[in-house]
């Protein structure tokens, strides 16, 4: 009897301790959360910001408008090659270290930014956000989803899909206002103000501890031909319109991102520990459907915020405000409709609402081309809403539901491979779209469209370039939604 007795005191104690562990936890987790949602909004943030700033970058900096779509670029570039591998890294050696050194690094290259005195050293700075965001993503939502439950990992989930788009959205309306009040700089400087106040932040809370992964070293020859491959790609489709589709410049770095390409692929089939197991991304598994239809949504969005900005702006002659203010319609429908998107994931899954999100997206985007270059602004705004309606539906399920088709100790590295697919839609989404917006200008409007007084014939080829371009994201949006309906119900 003192035996069972001395057992059940164990027991009782262990418990006692493990209920006293959470809910000391619960009691941290609004404000380890509210750092690491605040991170991840800067990074997303300040390519919304930067988006509505560009004609007032363009013409102080003198800005073509390859180099204009150039400096977005390099931030999304710069994290996609660096996301995976951080995952990797983050996985083995801990997450909150890999968090401050991504926030100390986005701190310094914004300062940078805010007073770049030429086009490339922006991009240099533009690069080191990049960086500095791959290591937050790659670290901020395997930390945020061990904050809670697995019952609430929805939650968890659509929380950081608020923050993600709220910061791209918003970026505009803020972006907008600063740079009317205080000039483009004061964007970048702002940004690093509240990165320093979240870098102090860090080492200051008590973190849960990292579930962690070992042994797992870096694929370093898989990732310098992943940046083979992407880089050049970048580089070739921003200038094409500029250099010439047909140019040695751009025939020369086309074969090689496609060489480099197929080396990584045959490569990382060969490799015991690859930058990205292509066994996760087979078309067939849940989780290799999700990162595809994430590639397919980011290339069909990412755009459009700078692509309608300068619509608004050049085309329409509308300020910076106004434009910001119609943009934001965007967010308000995302961050009203996310968390009940995430809600219905936790209840019914994601096959019904990813294909769904992304089908109103097409949607919103035909609207958007209708109206390109002269539309009511009212129909602009209430397409947007409808855009920022199809993003709620699709981000949480889609992001939740890959999740879940793994085990815990490879959310970080998971995280870090549908950050990379939604870069690479990202940059892809700048690269095409732009060139297509691009296609009815000359060399000499390309390089005229961002200074100030560019002739009327520039500003007329834009906006007859914009409506195809938004139509090419309505297709790359129409056929992310079927893939997603082909979704197997498990991995």
């Amino acid at each position: 009897m003192g035996v069972r007795n001395g057992l059940d005191a164990v027991g009782h104690g262990r418990r006692d301790r493990g209920h006293l562990r959470t809910r000391d936890l619960t009691s941290r987790r609004p404000l380890l959360a509210v750092v690491l949602l605040g991170a991840v909004f800067l990074t997303t943030f300040v390519a919304g910001a930067s988006a509505v700033a560009m004609p007032q970058i363009g013409s102080a900096l003198r800005l073509s408008f390859a180099t204009a779509l150039l400096v977005q670029a390099a931030q999304v570039l710069a994290a996609t090659l660096v996301l995976v591998p951080a995952g990797r890294v983050s996985d083995a050696h801990g997450r909150k270290r890999l968090l401050f050194i991504g926030l100390v690094l986005f701190v310094l290259s914004s300062l940078a930014a805010a007073v770049a005195p030429s086009a490339w050293v922006l991009v240099a700075a533009r690069l080191g956000q990049g960086v500095a965001g791959a290591l937050i993503a790659a670290t901020n939502q395997a930390m945020l989803v061990m904050l809670f439950p697995a019952a609430e990992r929805g939650r968890a989930v659509g929380m950081n899909v608020v923050a993600v788009y709220i910061g791209v959205s918003l970026g505009p309306v803020v972006g907008g206002l600063l740079t009317a009040a205080f000039g483009w700089r004061s964007v970048f400087g702002a940004t690093a103000l509240i990165a320093l106040v979240l870098t102090v932040a860090v080492p200051l809370l008590r973190w849960p501890a990292d579930p962690r992964e070992p042994g797992r070293g870096i694929d370093l020859r898989g990732s310098l031909l992943l940046a083979g491959a992407l880089g050049p790609a970048m580089v070739a489709f921003t200038y094409a319109p500029l250099w010439g589709y047909g140019s040695p410049a751009t025939l020369v770095l086309g074969a090689v991102s496609c060489v480099s390409l197929a080396l990584f692929f045959l490569t990382e089939r060969i490799t015991v520990d690859p930058v990205l197991d292509l066994r996760l991304l087979r078309p067939r598994s849940l989780f290799g459907n999700a990162a595809l239809t994430t590639l397919l949504y980011a290339l069909s969005h990412y755009a459009v915020p700078l692509l309608v900005s300068l619509d608004l702006q050049l085309v329409r002659g509308r300020s910076a405000v106004v434009a910001g203010l119609v943009l934001v319609v965007q967010p308000i429908a995302m961050a009203g409709l996310t968390p009940l998107f995430g809600r219905s994931f936790d209840r019914a899954g994601s096959r019904i609402l990813v294909p769904g999100g992304l089908a109103a997206a097409a949607l919103a985007l035909v609207g958007l081309a209708l109206t390109a270059e002269s539309g009511p602004i009212i129909v602009v705004a209430l397409s947007l809403g409808l855009l920022g309606a199809g993003m709620a539906a699709f981000s949480t399920p889609n992001e939740a539901a890959a999740l879940g088709a793994l085990p815990a100790d490879r959310f970080a590295t998971a995280g870090a491979i549908l950050a990379a697919a939604r870069n690479s839609g990202q940059f892809l989404s700048l690269a095409i779209l732009g060139a297509v917006a691009a296609s009815h200008l000359d060399r000499a409007g390309q390089r005229a469209l961002l200074l100030r007084g560019a002739s009327h014939a520039t500003l007329t080829g834009f906006g007859t370039g914009l409506r195809p371009a938004l139509l090419v994201a309505a297709a790359a949006s129409a056929v992310g939604a079927l893939v997603a309906f082909a979704r197997p119900r498990s991995s």
